[in-house]
């Protein structure tokens, strides 16, 4: 008995956050998040050349789309290795854009856009599933045209992303090579700076998917709490993916189809961590922060209809 009254002493502070953690597992596991991460993956496969190509093409205007497609290849070779990444390059180079007339490119701009789109299209909904509401059904057709055309601005943003990382990088790796004249720093030293650019940086991405793509207000404090910590979540499961792959032998199993199965499993297991990232995020703003509500148009899904209303709503979380 007394040891079991040492332990509870000693976890005493820690337990609130054992709590909060355990509360998102659950939810994250009732809203059968291993199962929006596998559409989302399915979805991410079809999507992915069709998006690259488009944010090849936004980030290619400032630095030449031959030095972004090297660069966004270099760096999926850090993710799922060198076959895989060769792999999307002949993806890359097998979509283009027909130019053999007006009709002909429009059609071919057409596929690449509703490729592009369906996968903000289906995050949009498993955000909305994670944050308890959905679109009201009583909306017409405009409300729908609306929310995609949300969906497609964030097709958009992913080459403004892809710029955005050039320049990370760029930046980076200026400054590692001038103050390497200057001084002696250790390389460990430079690794970890190097992590907490990045870990800004896709607080940054995650803070404007949480924000702008669920169908809910949610206050921008409540936000950046939840994308902190789905940035350092992600940072962490990409290297557990990326030596998972490296070691298991996944690819060999699968034979002939293995470089998929690779960028699948790769795929799937990110999206395991933004969804779980998510989770955190909407617990964290209904139980600490200023709560959430739904945003014009949603409604709160049946399921949590009869939940106690001052939970689910408080503190009117503002738009802002």
């Amino acid at each position: 008995m007394k040891i079991k009254e040492r332990a509870l002493e000693v976890l005493a502070p820690i337990m609130p956050f054992l709590s909060f953690v355990g509360q998102a597992f659950k939810e994250w596991n009732d809203d059968k998040a291993l199962r929006l991460a596998a559409a989302l993956a399915f979805y991410s496969v079809f999507s992915m050349a069709p998006l690259l190509v488009i944010g090849i093409a936004v980030a290619g205007l400032v630095f030449g789309e031959a030095a972004v497609q090297g660069q966004v290849v270099g760096e999926l070779e850090e993710f799922v290795g060198l076959d895989a990444a060769k792999f999307i390059e002949e993806m890359l180079r097998g979509v283009r854009i027909n130019e053999t007339g007006l009709g002909a490119t429009l059609v071919s701009l057409g596929t690449m856009l509703f490729g592009a789109l369906a996968i903000f299209a289906a995050l949009q909904d498993a955000l909305n599933m994670i944050w308890r509401v959905q679109a009201n059904p009583d909306k017409g057709i405009l409300y729908t045209i609306k929310r995609r055309l949300l969906a497609f601005s964030m097709v958009l943003f992913f080459g403004l992303l892809l710029m955005g990382s050039l320049l990370v990088g760029s930046i980076i790796a200026v400054v590692e090579t001038y103050f390497a004249y200057l001084i002696t720093t250790p390389v460990w030293l430079w690794r970890l700076g190097d992590s907490v650019v990045w870990l800004i940086f896709f607080t940054a991405v995650f803070g404007a998917m949480y924000k702008v793509l669920p169908d809910v207000k949610m206050a921008w404090r409540d936000v950046w709490v939840g994308a902190a910590m789905t940035s350092v979540l992600f940072g962490l499961g990409k290297f557990a993916i990326s030596t998972y792959l490296g070691r298991s032998g996944v690819g060999s199993v699968f034979g002939a189809a293995g470089t998929l199965a690779v960028i699948l499993v790769w795929i799937y297991y990110s999206w395991v961590i933004v969804l779980f990232g998510a989770e955190l995020t909407q617990v964290w703003a209904r139980r600490v922060g200023s709560g959430i509500a739904p945003g014009p148009g949603a409604v709160v899904r049946p399921k949590y209809e009869r939940e106690d209303p001052h939970e689910e709503m408080k503190g009117a979380a503002p738009a802002e």
